[in-house]
């Protein structure tokens, strides 16, 4: 399998100082993360200009960007509304070209939904986002082929939205019938949810291109290293390392405000992946 470490142990940085704290520590693949860009676009700072000093930094170093991981929350949930969905695309089209551009051979993508209408039942309402999402990725498809990379459509961490549960991920999968398109594994995002980690591993593992790992206390999303939660990994890495080919992105976070403070969490994140993979 191909190792990486999220962008998003350094999401308060800007990006020369991200791949330059990651360098210093031997870091050599990374995937970037969109929290990175949206934490800055706050801050005041214009997307183009954050994206281009990314691929300055990145051209200047020795790091790889194995993945990456395209606009999600609200500019991505557009795309339910059909009379939004070509402008979402566009929009998503630059992001791909981008990380076409910088070598990346995945990027992850979640599945757009909105709210039901109270006019709407469980069953229609979750039918409209399936055929507003097949759509969707159709279009992803084409634009996957055209750029030369794969979308891997990463399980949700909203329980009871579609696309939450990796049959929901398959069945567009299999519709569309496509090598371009298949599954990221959000590790956490799974177990909050209450799946069996080492079972979607297993029954899934033909459709997964990428791999999301962090740990949390099986509550909230909180982007923890492993063996800092509650997740049973020894099991499950076990399962992973005698048959995953993909790309593994350790998506660990840290939103403090010194980068001193991240460096620590980047040192603890690195021993154990030396220890365990």
């Amino acid at each position: 399998m191909d190792v990486a470490i999220s962008s998003m142990i350094y999401v308060v940085l800007k990006p020369y100082e991200v791949i330059s704290r990651l360098e210093r520590f031997n870091v050599n693949a990374i995937e970037l993360s969109y929290d990175n860009i949206v934490y800055l676009v706050r801050k005041g700072f214009n997307e183009d200009e954050i994206l281009k000093e990314f691929v300055d930094a990145i051209k200047s170093s020795g790091i790889k960007v194995l993945a990456g991981h395209l606009p999600y929350g609200d500019v991505l949930n557009r795309a339910v509304n059909l009379d939004e969905q070509e402008s979402v695309i566009r929009y998503i089209e630059k992001w791909i070209e981008f990380y076409s551009n910088i070598g990346s051979k995945v990027v992850a993508i979640h599945i757009p939904f909105n709210n039901p209408s109270i006019y709407e039942n469980s069953i229609d309402y979750l039918l409209r986002i399936k055929s507003s999402a097949l759509n969707f990725f159709r279009a992803l498809e084409k634009l996957s082929s055209e750029y030369g990379i794969r979308l891997a459509i990463e399980n949700r961490l909203e329980r009871g939205v579609y696309g939450y549960l990796p049959q929901d991920i398959l069945a567009i999968i299999r519709e569309i019938n496509s090598e371009n398109i298949g599954m990221c594994m959000d590790i956490g995002h799974a177990f909050i949810n209450g799946l069996n980690l080492s079972e979607f591993y297993k029954v899934y593992k033909d459709y997964i291109y990428l791999i999301h790992a962090h740990d949390n206390d099986g509550i909230r999303d909180l982007h923890l290293p492993p063996f800092t939660g509650k997740i049973d990994w020894r099991r499950l890495l076990e399962d992973l390392r005698a048959s995953y080919r993909g790309v593994i992105v350790f998506e660990v976070a840290c939103h403090r405000n010194t980068a001193d403070e991240c460096d620590n969490t980047l040192e603890l994140l690195l021993a154990i992946m030396n220890k365990f993979l």
